[in-house]
Parts: C-alpha cells; sequence; structure tokens
C-alpha cells in the first residue's frame, strides 16, 4: 500500500529586479478597513433597526413582532441569494467597484425606508420592507464582519427621525470608496500575490469534497445563526420580564448565544448586562478564527468564494432558528404573556448540537505554510 508523505518545498519569490519581495500591510490597507467596518455598520444599524425598538415599530407600522421579525429575515434570506454572485464580483471586477455598490444599496434602501413617514399607516409596513430589503442586497459584500446592536434612545421616541439620520450614516459611509485605490501598493503577504482557482464550479467541488470545510461551516452556522437570531429578537425576550425597552436594547447591542436565562433574576439587570458581555466576548472572539481556518484549509479557493459559502448558509440558519424560536413564544393567556423561556431552551440546544461537528475537524493551514517559504505537497 503506498504511503503519502509531506513534502517541504522552499519557496522565495522576487521582483523584477531579481531582489526578495518584501511582503508588509499597506497604510492604505488599514484605511480600506476602517471604511469597510463603518460601512458595514451602516449596514448592521439597518438591519436591527426594528428589533432594537419592537414596541415602537409594531405600534407605528400596525404590524406584529412575527411580522417584524421579517425585516431582520431580509437581511438574512440575501445572503443565500447573492453570496455566490457578490464573491464573483470581488474576484471579476475588484474590492473598490464592490463596496461602492454595496454601500450606495444600502443607502438607497435606508433611503427607501423613509418614504413610510410619508404614507398611510397601513402601508408603512409594506414600504419599510421594500426599502430594507434594497439595503440588505449590500449586506453579503460585507457578511463577514461581527454585528452589533443599536441603542434606542430616539427610536422609543422618534421614529422618523431614526430612518432619517440612519438614511444619512449610509449616504456618507458610501463617500470614502470613490477615492480609495483598488488595491494596496504592497501585497501584505506571499499567497496575497498568486492566483485562486477560478472557477466557480470548481471551487464549489473542491469545498463540497473537503470534509473539514463541511464540519467548520456547520458550525459556523449554528454559532452565527444562532448569534443573529437572538441578537434581533433579544427585546422581544426581555420586555414580558418587565425590563424597559431601553434597557433591553442596551442588551441587544451586546452579542449572545446564551446566558440570557440569568436576566430572569427579578430586578437585577447588572446580572443580565455581566451574562450578555461575557457571552458575547465568547461568541464574537471564534468568529475571526473561523473564518481564517476556513480560508486555510480550503486554499486554493478564493477567499471571497469560501466565506460567500460560510455566509449563505448562516443566512440559511438565521431565517430559520428566528421562524422557529419564535413559534416558542407564549400565548397573550400565558402566566407570562409572550415569554420565550422555551425559545432560549431551544436555543441552547440547538447551538449545542452545532458545536458537534467541531470534534471532527482537523486540516493543515495550506497558505500559512506558503507564506512561511514552503509549499505542502502530497507524494
Amino acid at each position: 500500500m503506498e504511503t503519502k508523505e509531506e513534502q517541504h518545498v522552499e519557496l522565495e519569490i522576487k521582483d523584477e529586479e531579481g531582489q526578495p519581495t518584501t511582503f508588509r500591510t499597506s497604510g492604505i490597507a488599514w484605511i480600506y478597513l476602517v471604511a469597510i467596518i463603518a460601512a458595514y455598520m451602516s449596514s448592521i444599524f439597518a438591519w436591527l433597526t426594528a428589533s432594537v425598538a419592537p414596541v415602537t415599530f409594531s405600534e407605528w407600522t400596525n404590524a406584529s413582532f412575527t411580522q417584524l421579525n421579517w425585516l431582520t429575515n431580509a437581511f438574512s434570506l440575501t445572503p443565500i441569494v447573492l453570496s455566490l454572485p457578490s464573491a464573483w464580483a470581488y474576484e471579476r471586477f475588484g474590492i473598490k467597484p464592490s463596496l461602492i455598490v454595496a454601500s450606495c444599496l444600502t443607502a438607497v434602501g435606508c433611503w427607501v425606508r423613509c418614504i413610510a413617514i410619508a404614507v398611510p399607516l397601513h402601508q408603512r409596513f409594506a414600504v419599510l420592507l421594500v426599502g430594507q430589503t434594497i439595503a440588505a442586497l449590500g449586506a453579503p459584500f460585507y457578511y463577514n464582519l461581527p454585528p452589533y446592536g443599536l441603542l434606542p434612545s430616539i427610536a422609543a421616541s422618534l421614529t422618523s427621525w431614526l430612518l432619517l439620520i440612519l438614511a444619512a450614516i449610509a449616504t456618507v459611509m458610501v463617500l470614502p470608496f470613490p477615492f480609495l485605490p483598488a488595491k494596496p501598493k504592497h501585497s501584505p503577504s506571499v499567497t496575497a500575490d498568486l492566483e485562486r482557482q477560478p472557477s466557480a464550479w470548481q471551487s464549489l467541488k473542491l469545498l463540497m469534497k473537503n470534509i473539514n470545510f463541511l464540519w467548520l461551516t456547520i458550525a459556523y452556522s449554528f454559532h452565527l445563526g444562532m448569534l443573529f437570531s437572538i441578537g434581533a429578537l433579544t427585546v422581544q425576550i426581555l420586555i414580558p420580564y418587565g425590563y424597559s425597552v431601553e434597557r433591553s436594547a442596551l442588551c441587544a447591542a451586546i452579542p449572545l448565544v446564551a446566558g440570557t436565562i440569568s436576566g430572569f433574576i427579578p430586578n437585577n439587570f447588572d446580572v443580565v448586562i455581566i451574562a450578555f458581555i461575557a457571552n458575547g466576548i465568547f461568541v464574537i472572539a471564534l468568529v475571526p478564527a473561523y473564518l481564517e481556518y476556513a480560508c486555510e484549509i480550503a486554499y486554493p479557493v478564493a477567499e471571497s468564494f469560501t466565506m460567500s459559502i460560510m455566509s449563505m448558509t448562516v443566512g440559511a440558519t438565521n431565517v430559520i432558528f428566528v421562524i422557529v424560536l419564535d413559534k416558542f413564544r407564549a400565548g397573550e393567556d400565558a402566566l407570562i404573556p409572550g415569554d420565550m423561556h422555551n425559545a432560549l431552551v431551544a436555543a441552547a440546544i440547538i447551538v449545542t448540537v452545532g458545536c458537534v461537528p467541531v470534534i471532527w475537524i482537523k486540516g493543515d493551514m495550506k497558505r500559512l505554510a506558503i507564506d512561511n517559504g514552503s509549499i505542502i505537497t502530497k507524494l
């Protein structure tokens, strides 16, 4: 029986003059990073606009909490449809044009939502949903950054002003990208300059055959899908227990998966905050590790394609989890109307199951091996 052994081949990249190429992170790359984070934050604000003040928006649009959840689901459904096209756009047109389109979509969607201010009550929700969907079309271009909520001290009393302010913020976030270069002057690493798998179909086949990537994607989709779902439902979860909209929204600003049950201790808001902060730290800390490791074990598949596949699965699990958790909401005749205790129990079980695949993950750090000067090949 033949055995496969690893062979390490030294790799040295030289410039046109025959000198070793120096790789470093360019200053413009940091500017890009700040601009992308700012633009994606405006997308996050649009995503969670109604979630942080569901009572106010329910009254303002004459819509139920279940209907309002579809404003959140719009941002979960678009990655399922547009993640692969966004990956193609990055590879075909580059980062700069793609981000200009993404930020413009967010801004246009936010301004369309503002039309709801001028229409009759029975039309407001429909207009909000249309604008929300347009804004969500830009989300797949950003979807690899972790979300945070929005404190609704304005939303609680001035819904119209909130929509206008968010539209203005989204518009401002468009401005940096036309003035940024198409790519940094210096590459940060060897692999940044190497060609990726050019064919989307071949890339998809490689990923579907990569068992480590599949296990990682399952764990990531359960992990982040539940994070987004609980984040969108936090205010609805806490309000039945007597917490104000403002305090509940403060918790929505802190990412979480578990620990919400601590908030059911009467008059102990400090415990709630501590639990949300602790869980937020542990949840968000894993997100970049998931994404970086996925790109390592999936190489030479393009990072944009790898992350798009993961975003698609997160979008799907997010929609499913929001719908499932909403089904566990207690009725108005319950001891605590609107109680979502059973939803939290279901969430804990789902996340636990989603963590199991991590046990079987074991993959090579393929990009890192090249960047460190050796290529791992199989004999």
